[in-house]
């Protein structure tokens, strides 16, 4: 999936284990009421899979699922991409929605 060329667009991605750095988009004070175990990984960004972190910021689904946790987290991520037109260049914003369990 992660090959030098342009991404097609994907929907939903589904993966095992969550995106490394998930956690900064969501509520983690009420992550860690319900798992306080994983309090030094996100301070060491260890949370998550650094794949999953590269594939989510490289194809921008609209939707994630993960359930590697057993809890739900719903977090939000936006994705800044450019376009380019014939005479102006764009940056917008792209959501993708994480749903973590």
């Amino acid at each position: 999936l992660n090959e030098e060329r342009e991404p097609v667009g994907i929907d939903i991605f589904l993966s095992h284990d969550w995106p490394r750095g998930i956690s900064r988009y969501g509520n983690t004070r009420k992550l860690l009421q319900k798992k306080k175990f994983l309090q030094r990984e996100i301070e060491t960004n260890t949370l998550g899979s650094p794949v999953s972190e590269e594939l989510l910021h490289l194809l921008k689904p609209a939707y994630w699922f993960s359930a590697h946790m057993h809890v739900k987290f719903p977090a939000v991520v936006y994705h800044q991409e450019e376009v380019e037109t014939s005479s102006t260049q764009r940056t917008y914003w792209r959501r993708c929605k994480n749903i973590c369990r």
